[in-house]
């Protein structure tokens, strides 16, 4: 294996880890909030995956899976995912759920930003809905509303079941900002015993 011949040539430890958990280990080595001991970092672009770190030790479990936060069902008998299952978060939160939703709300609102952003329904983007969200498209509001209900309630378990983790997101959905911030934070408070009882950093 490749990490085998660097243990051996540099005689540091290696990992083979995924890139949400290269971006954990990054906050952790040289980030902002360095050394954090309890810290989860959530990418959420066109997938969503997490980084988890207990105790300053990365998570590693057993297997594959660990973290893979958008599989988890949030939605009853939802829209098929690519996982196989039906309602995952990725279906409801992630970039490509966000940009298939928005075009379908801009062919019923002909007033809809999005028709002045985008040459064709087809050729709208993630950084186009939110350009067009920051610009004041009300029509959009509901959906930024409702991929925040999605992650709030997921942040809601990851916080009952790590109790009061350093919590990080970053990915293409997070440019919506402080109205998607709020949003996931009420919903972790109203959700989570620790978050009523110890407000999360989010």
């Amino acid at each position: 294996f490749p990490y085998t011949t660097l243990f051996r040539s540099y005689g540091l430890h290696v990992q083979v880890v995924n890139d949400n958990q290269a971006i954990l280990l990054a906050e952790f080595l040289f980030g902002a909030f360095k050394r954090t001991p309890d810290m989860i970092v959530v990418r959420v672009g066109n997938g969503i995956g997490a980084g988890i770190m207990c105790n300053g030790q990365l998570l590693h479990g057993h297997g594959t899976g660990v973290g893979e936060i958008g599989h988890v069902v949030v939605v009853e008998n939802g829209e098929r995912c690519t996982c196989g299952n039906r309602g995952c978060l990725e279906t409801v939160a992630s970039s490509r759920a966000v940009v298939k939703r928005a075009k379908a709300m801009a062919q019923q609102q002909p007033d809809s930003y999005l028709h002045k952003l985008a040459p064709t329904l087809d050729k709208i983007t993630i950084e186009m809905v939110i350009e067009a969200f920051q610009a004041g498209d009300e029509t959009l509001q509901p959906l930024v509303t409702d991929v925040g209900h999605h992650l709030g309630q997921m942040m809601a378990n990851l916080v009952g079941i790590f109790g009061r983790p350093r919590i990080m997101l970053c990915g293409s959905v997070t440019g919506f900002g402080k109205p998607l911030f709020d949003v996931i934070r009420a919903e972790v408070s109203q959700r989570s015993l620790s978050g009523r009882i110890n407000e999360p950093q989010i």
